[in-house]
């Protein structure tokens, strides 16, 4: 009985503890509880970010992110917002925001990575570096999700500081070129705008666009599916695979500053998930200043302490306008301390000063003191005249200093006496005495010429010359005057413009009578200048592409191909049994082929008449050596060897002369079998030329490549 009910108990246990070892399959959260993840797809509008095949990565990034968003709401345990819903692009500044704006547990920022070099390749996740922040835990298991499901390799999870200086303030939650702080902050943005909000977050590379490989993938079928899919999956997994304990107390997500209103929530201290999140009180006066300028006070002038803020500094940097906090602080002005520095006695010709300098800024002025002047008294006058100055002298009471005065003359005053007016045509005068001094003056008047009283400006014509009659207002006389026709004066007004290949018209009016007047211009005709150009070689066909430069018609001339030139050179001699070389090569594009020059050997004729030859010498030989054994008394013991020595020489010659037979037949097969290949070879030849004059005849126009879209470097993201 004991034992079952240890059993029991275990069992009991065991079951127990299953919710928080396996994922929750249904919506565990409700409502204002639900995980909130914010799906950032990367780039966006004029920042394409990487491509291949034409394809930006901001169409992959908002493609997966749409797929992501479904399957994460698929689960119900999850809220799920896109930073941006169609093709623009965001700063990584607002992308943070707007993640704070919706109390985002976590953003995910979508990307496909790219090189320089085509070896890089692999998924790869980026978490901040901070610890407070960083996402490692979740990183490893996108990773894997990412690998197991699609087959690509794991880079893996990349946490980099920033390299310009940039330092963690723990306090305000922002970050600042102030070593002093000791904690570099994050090289890349997303984390860093993240965490000034308290909000975790991931950058996922999904591989590199820019490695064979991994674009093979990616770019397969379904595969946009899959990546989703195995983010969710990594995603959710690390959301609810636990029992979820939440801390007792509020913990501060981020402080209250000058531009943001901060917040606290309660935090599962498992994954980080908030609850309960609340807004801190505003704190408009909560700035971060930096770059303080320090202007010093002076003698009479104010001085002043400068701050800016750098929440708004920041903000500004990375295009997120707003306006720039400043704080200035005033330092009173110095009184001057003066010192005498010169003095100068006042006399009756020269005022007197004291000079004061101030000892603290070198500020001068002086303490002037007027002097009485010159006591001036007439001692003699000379009165002026008509045309001669007068003159008064002074002299000084005090100094005898003598001062001469100037009198202006008097100028004449004039009487006239006589008087006789001035004709059109003759001369008048006038006589005058001054009554001053008597002189006489004599003033001649010029004639005044005729006053006409006729218009004959606007008789005259354009084309016809007009005489006109005046007779003069003041004598009455009478004369005549021809003006020569001015001409036309025309503005020209196009009718219809002429272009290369029809004429134009237009319209002449004169601007002084109206007179109309059309005319015809001519065309221009085409003027070509090459815009592409292919030369003919030996093989292939040429062409030119000639495009008008004033209407933009393209012309295309064909130019056939130029054909082989070959020169046979030969490079060794044949000999009775050693075979000979000869190398023949087109003079205009190289091309060569070697040939064999057969040796006398070679030739099946002179191979069996050898072979003959030989065979008869043989006989011969064989015959001589019988009759030597002859005579040596071997007759009755050879009788049969001779028949067998006889015999044996006819095989041999007949042997010989079946192989010669057969030699010549195989040699005139192998002749006939290589002139076919021969033939054939140059029937392949001339159908590949007509067949490529074909193509090229009904090939489009090339068109210019465009430019590389790849990566030149890592693809960096923004600090």
């Amino acid at each position: 009985m004991k034992r079952f009910l240890s059993f029991v108990i275990c069992i009991l246990l065991t079951a127990s503890l299953i919710p928080s070892l396996a994922p929750v399959s249904e919506a565990a959260f409700e409502g204002d509880d639900k995980i909130v993840i914010v799906i950032d797809p990367g780039h966006g509008g004029a920042n394409v970010g990487t491509a291949r095949n034409g394809v930006g990565e901001k169409v992959k990034t908002f493609e997966l992110g749409n797929l992501l968003k479904q399957k994460l709401e698929a689960n119900g345990n999850f809220i799920v917002h896109m930073t941006r819903t169609g093709d623009y692009d965001l700063p990584l500044a607002a992308r943070g925001i707007y993640a704070n704006s919706v109390n985002a547990d976590l953003l995910v920022s979508l990307h496909f990575d790219g090189s320089t070099s085509r070896g890089d390749r692999g998924v790869s996740v980026i978490t901040s570096v901070l610890p407070e922040y960083q996402m490692v835990d979740l990183a490893n298991m996108v990773c894997s999700s990412l690998s197991a499901k699609t087959g690509l390799s794991i880079k893996g999870v990349i946490q980099r500081k920033d390299n310009a200086g940039y330092y963690w303030n723990a306090e305000k939650q922002w970050d600042c070129q102030d070593p002093s702080l000791g904690t570099l902050s994050d090289y890349y943005g997303i984390p860093t705008w993240c965490a000034k909000f308290g909000i975790g977050s991931i950058l996922i590379e999904h591989g590199f666009f820019t490695n064979d490989g991994d674009a093979a993938i990616i770019f397969s079928e379904g595969m946009m599916d899959k990546m989703a899919e195995a983010d969710a999956e990594a995603i959710i997994n690390y959301y609810t695979n636990h029992t979820h304990t939440y801390t007792s107390d509020y913990i501060q997500d981020f402080p209250s500053n000058c531009m943001f209103q901060g917040k606290k929530s309660i935090h599962c201290t498992t994954c980080g998930h908030r609850k309960n999140i609340t807004d801190l009180e505003t704190a408009p006066d909560n700035h971060y200043w930096i770059n303080e300028k320090t202007t010093a006070a002076s003698c009479g002038v104010d001085g002043a302490i400068t701050h800016e803020c750098r929440i708004t500094l920041n903000l500004n940097e990375k295009d997120v306008p707003c306006d720039e906090h400043k704080e200035t602080i005033t330092i009173a002005a110095q009184p001057h301390t003066y010192v005498q520095t010169d003095y100068r006695e006042v006399s009756h010709t020269e005022d007197g000063y004291t000079q004061y300098t101030c000892t603290n800024c070198n500020h001068t002025f002086k303490d002037i003191v007027k002097s009485d002047g010159h006591s001036w008294q007439l001692v003699e006058e000379i009165e002026p005249k008509c045309t001669q100055k007068g003159k008064r002298t002074y002299v000084c009471s005090v100094c005898n200093e003598t001062n001469i005065e100037d009198v202006a003359a008097l100028g004449h005053s004039i009487s006239i006496t006589e008087t006789v007016a001035a004709t059109c045509t003759k001369e008048g005068y006038t006589k005058s005495r001054c009554t001053a001094c008597g002189e006489e003056f004599h003033e001649t008047l010029k004639a005044k010429g005729h006053s006409f009283s006729s218009n004959a400006l606007s008789k005259i014509n354009c084309t016809e010359d007009v005489t006109v009659t005046e007779r003069c207002r003041a004598c009455g006389l009478k004369t005549e005057e021809t003006f020569p026709a001015t001409g036309h004066s025309f503005e020209v007004e196009i009718l219809k413009q002429n272009t290369c290949t029809e004429d134009g018209e237009e319209k002449s009016v004169c601007s002084k009578c109206g007179y109309e007047e059309l005319k015809v211009t001519e065309k221009t005709g085409h003027s070509f200048i090459v815009k592409e150009e292919k030369k003919a070689d030996c093989t292939h066909n040429g062409y030119t592409l000639s495009v008008c430069s004033l209407c933009g018609l393209e012309e295309k001339t064909e130019s056939l191909a130029i054909g082989h030139e070959f020169i046979t050179e030969i490079t060794a001699e044949a000999s009775i049994f050693t075979q000979g070389a000869k190398l023949t090569s087109c003079s205009h594009c190289g091309e060569q082929y070697r040939e064999v020059i057969p040796s006398a050997w070679d030739n099946p004729s002179t191979k069996a008449i050898v072979i003959g030859v030989s065979a008869v010498v043989l006989a011969a030989a064989l015959t001589v050596v019988m009759l030597y054994l002859k005579k040596n008394s071997q007759i009755e013991e050879n009788e049969e060897s001779e028949g067998e020595m006889v015999a044996a020489a006819e095989a041999i010659a007949d042997e010989a002369e079946a192989e010669a037979a057969e030699n010549e037949a195989d040699e005139t097969d192998e002749s006939e079998s290589s002139q076919e290949a021969e033939e054939a070879s140059e029937e392949a030849e001339a159908d590949e030329a007509e067949a490529d004059e074909a193509e090229n005849d009904d090939a489009p126009e090339a068109e210019p490549e465009d430019e590389a879209e790849e990566k030149t470097e890592e693809e960096p993201v923004e600090a």
